[in-house]
């Protein structure tokens, strides 16, 4: 298991087992994202709009990050010609240090070139990706 499946791992089975969450990518990209702990990131998002077991909007992500990290984040939408798999992301990110891969109906993060995902190996084709502005 790689060093960013196991975080994706402890963090999943944190809410599992503590808040009896399933499918709360949203809360465990936020998560490792902004360094915090499960349950800072699922409050955060729950400010933000998010109801308990329902997935999370970008503009929920963005707000949590803005208030969990003080970052700005910013949508950039994948073009035809720009496409990848959120195995590609580091390769195709290479000069961006955070971001946060979105999929149809699915959210990753990506720190230091590393996924944080419980995807590896699968082809899930990035459709989206939040950066800090300034990597734009």
């Amino acid at each position: 298991m790689s060093n960013g499946t196991a975080k994706y791992q402890r963090l999943s089975n944190t809410a599992k087992d503590v808040y009896n969450e399933r499918g709360c990518c949203g809360v465990i990209a936020v998560a490792i994202y902004c360094n915090v702990s499960f349950g800072q990131a699922r409050a955060a998002l729950e400010r933000a709009g998010r109801k308990h077991g329902h997935g999370t909007t970008v503009s929920q992500l963005v707000s949590a990050v803005k208030e969990l990290d003080g970052v700005e984040l910013v949508l950039d939408k994948r073009t035809p010609t720009d496409k990848f798999t959120v195995n590609g992301a580091p390769e195709a990110l290479s000069d961006t240090r955070r971001a946060m891969l979105l999929t149809r109906g699915h959210v990753a993060a990506m720190i230091d070139g590393v996924v944080h995902d419980y995807t590896q190996g699968r082809r899930h084709r990035v459709i989206g990706t939040l950066t800090e502005a300034s990597y734009l």
